[in-house]
């Protein structure tokens, strides 16, 4: 995992001293990463979620509207 990135477990553990001693708690100073972390997750999501586009308009286009169901388009992307 990049240094500017923080892993699930050691998001946990920061969360738990955190929480059993916030007075010294070092976990806003790894709120960066947290922040890091979250964008990078993002961009990934972001990126797939194009990918499942273009497919699905490629095959819309390919084999006609009928094949994919419109409605599993929007089960996939529902916000």
């Amino acid at each position: 995992m990049p240094v500017d990135q923080i892993s699930v477990t050691d998001f946990v553990a920061e969360t738990n001293e955190d929480y059993k001693a916030p007075t010294t708690s070092s976990f806003t100073t790894r709120m960066s990463h947290c922040r890091n972390t979250v964008g990078a997750l993002e961009e990934v999501v972001s990126g797939e979620q194009c990918i499942i586009c273009m497919w699905y308009n490629n095959r819309r286009n390919a084999v006609g509207s009928e094949s994919v169901p419109h409605e599993m388009f929007h089960k996939i992307f529902r916000k």
